[in-house]
């Protein structure tokens, strides 16, 4: 009981929760939507990680491939540090 409080108790920040939240299919999907809202690419899971370092220098490591299911959190860096899945959003938009 006494660890259910000290967790319950316990508080993240949008950054942390935005590395834990969600999967493989969520975070992809946000992606493919601000691609698609730039642009008129149209492609496949299995193009994203090519997609974003041909595009934006971003290395994607989308965690369950080939299986693509609600897993951990996909893994992204830029210049060989790794960056958050909002940052990768904002990067793109900003583009």
């Amino acid at each position: 009981m006494a660890e259910k409080k000290k967790i319950a108790g316990e508080i993240m920040s949008d950054e942390e929760l935005d590395g834990v939240a969600g999967g493989t299919v969520r975070e992809s999907w946000e992606i493919f939507q601000i691609i698609n809202q730039k642009t008129n690419v149209r492609m496949g899971l299995y193009d994203l990680p090519d997609y974003l370092k041909k595009n934006y220098g971003i290395d994607a490591k989308i965690d369950g491939y080939p299986d693509f299911d609600e897993g951990n959190p996909n893994v992204y860096s830029l210049n060989g540090k790794q960056i958050t899945h909002q940052q990768v959003l904002d990067i793109i938009k900003s583009k």
